[in-house]
């Protein structure tokens, strides 16, 4: 992914990423996404990515 696309996915309101950090450094991310399925009836919410940092 170039930095456009990232930068067009960090600010959208329906894309959250999350850090998990263990002894004050960060140790893992993952960014979800909500998507809404065909029948429009119900939502879902996605793990779009997921990162361990060594």
């Amino acid at each position: 992914m170039n930095d456009g696309e990232l930068d067009s996915i960090i600010p959208d309101d329906n894309v959250s990423i999350h850090i998990v950090y263990v002894g004050g450094i960060p140790a893992s991310f993952a960014e979800l996404g909500p998507r809404k399925p065909p029948n429009d009836i119900k939502r879902e919410l996605h793990l779009t990515y997921f990162g361990l940092v060594t």
